[in-house]
């Protein structure tokens, strides 16, 4: 069998931090004495893993955290499902609330998500442009996704296949490992910069890398006292990738920008009508006019939103088909009768029923199974940060909070809801099992046709989020994945590794695929014109 990695390996391990100077060590000390002596609010809420006595800077109540947290929640909530917990996390102390919460959290405003990424991901310093751009109080980049973006899938699905489909020709042949995340970022790439950008090689490497290098970045500077972050930020090598990154965007990103100004303005001057484009940059020049923002900043919001959420429910999607292989063929007969002669039209993603379930099913019961073989990697959580988890919807109580039975959150706690409910045998049969057809066959009853696809939203699976905390970009997403999972299907047989098991990773809140999967890939001999 010729053979293809065609499952990224996410390859983004975190470099030992850069040694401090003795000033700088003994100013972490005092700080971090006056950090444990500033007590946080009490809370009558169970807290699971209290910080040591002498762990002063807290960093190792944050590193167990992050490997004990998934074994924490299921210990917990096996015993008290309708009981909220505390938790010492790295972004501070987080109150984990059950299911039944869900709705009531989505719709709560005194639950803030940017008030969460502002202090999760050190918005006001350089290298974290995009996350500072998605809290700008206009928000712009949600404003963009809803308005403009979701809009326009209809339109985008074809160029959108093109790219997909040339990038999986291009890349499956010559290449080995991230496959996947590269054939995303191009696919996604023209969508939000258009074909000019889309191809450029040094745009493909900066968006990869940025996309996960943000996050370990934040966790990387997260392990520093607060006030102090400011300054170790200079120093921290994953800090300096993601400065290096965002000025490398720049260089690429703002010609393109500039050029269309002039372009409007010599247009403009002329009587004429200015220029249109389908792409992200013409949206969000157009809700600005060219004022006000970060073009820039906005384009990495775009990309690190979508590049590793997208890639990891791709890849596990392949995984579960390649353990159940017999779902290929009812696929593929899906595939061919949905385009068939016609080609790409606007709804043909939409009448794609038995793919949209395989998709739905694999969100759902992904955290089921945990591995424990592979070795702790901090890098690892920040990909998971960003992707599936064992507790969704996080967002900074930014006032005490009172909740419908009485339960107070105080100002402050870190709040999310378990993702438990996803495999309640009271609302799924057999739910540790993967079902193919579960929500094919949902989606047929009377009332749940729109609750049964995957990028809507429901009290029984809100791994996009729920109501007003409801992924802004799940239709984008959705869409994405479908087309490239099209191409692979109708393009390439594949299995997994003989004799290899893969089990998805626990990391802080997150849980992502096995990284060290690899697919054998053969190129198939039908040829079907998508």
């Amino acid at each position: 069998m010729n053979s293809s990695t065609i499952v990224d390996s996410f390859r983004t391990e975190l470099g030992p931090v850069v040694p401090a100077k003795p000033l700088v060590y003994l100013t972490v000390l005092l700080l971090a004495v006056v950090f444990y002596l500033r007590q946080g609010p009490k809370s009558s809420i169970p807290l699971l893993n209290p910080k040591g006595r002498f762990d002063l800077t807290g960093n190792q109540i944050k590193k167990e955290f992050d490997t004990a947290c998934k074994g924490m929640l299921t210990s917990w909530f096996a015993s008290n499902p309708d009981r909220a917990v505390r938790l010492n996390c790295d972004t501070g102390t987080a109150t984990v609330l059950p299911p039944k919460f869900a709705v009531e959290v989505s719709n709560n405003r005194e639950f803030d998500l940017f008030e969460f990424l502002k202090g999760a991901y050190h918005v006001q310093l350089p290298g974290f442009d995009g996350l500072k751009e998605v809290c700008q109080p206009a928000h712009l980049v949600n404003n963009v996704i809803q308005k403009d973006l979701t809009k326009a899938l209809p339109k985008l699905t074809k160029p959108a296949s093109e790219e997909a489909g040339a990038a999986i020709d291009r890349i499956f042949t010559t290449e080995q490992g991230d496959s996947i995340l590269q054939i995303i970022t191009c696919t996604t790439s023209r969508v939000f910069l258009g074909e000019k950008i889309c191809r450029n090689e040094e745009w493909l490497k900066t968006a990869k890398a940025h996309a996960a290098g943000v996050f370990t970045a934040g966790y990387e500077l997260r392990l520093w006292p607060a006030p102090i972050r400011p300054i170790i930020h200079w120093f921290l090598p994953r800090c300096r990738e993601a400065r290096a990154q965002v000025g490398k965007a720049r260089d690429i990103i703002m010609p393109i920008v500039m050029e269309r100004r002039a372009e409007k303005l010599q247009r403009e001057s002329q009587g004429k009508p200015a220029p249109e484009y389908n792409d992200a940059i013409y949206w969000f020049e157009r809700a600005t006019g060219g004022k006000g923002y970060d073009p820039v900043g906005a384009q990495l919001a775009l990309s690190f939103s979508s590049i590793y959420t997208t890639t990891d429910l791709v890849c596990q999607v392949l995984i579960n088909i390649a353990q159940n292989p017999e779902i290929l063929e009812p696929l593929r007969d899906e595939i061919r009768s949905v385009i068939g002669d016609k080609g790409w039209q606007s709804n043909s993603l939409f009448n794609m029923r038995l793919l949209d379930s395989v998709m739905k099913e694999t969100q759902r019961l992904k955290p089921i199974e945990s591995g424990k073989s592979t070795p702790p990697n901090p890098s690892l959580y920040a990909v998971a940060d960003i992707t599936n988890a064992s507790a969704l919807m996080r967002s900074l109580a930014v006032t005490d909070v009172k909740l419908s039975d009485g339960t107070i959150v105080p100002k402050g706690d870190v709040v999310a809801v378990s993702s438990h409910q996803m495999w309640n045998p009271e609302r799924f049969q057999e739910p540790v099992k993967f079902d193919p057809y579960r929500f094919y066959h949902l989606r047929q009853e009377p009332g749940k046709e729109a609750a049964s696809q995957l990028a809507n939203t429901s009290v029984d699976q809100y791994g996009f989020g729920l109501g007003r905390r409801a992924c802004p970009g799940r239709f984008f997403a959705t869409n994405s994945a479908k087309i490239v999972l099209t191409h692979i299907l109708m393009k390439y047989d594949w299995k997994l590794q003989d004799g290899f098991e893969p089990k998805p990773i626990y990391r802080a809140f997150g849980v992502r695929f096995d990284p060290r999967t690899v697919l054998e890939a053969r190129r198939r001999e039908e040829h079907f014109d998508i």
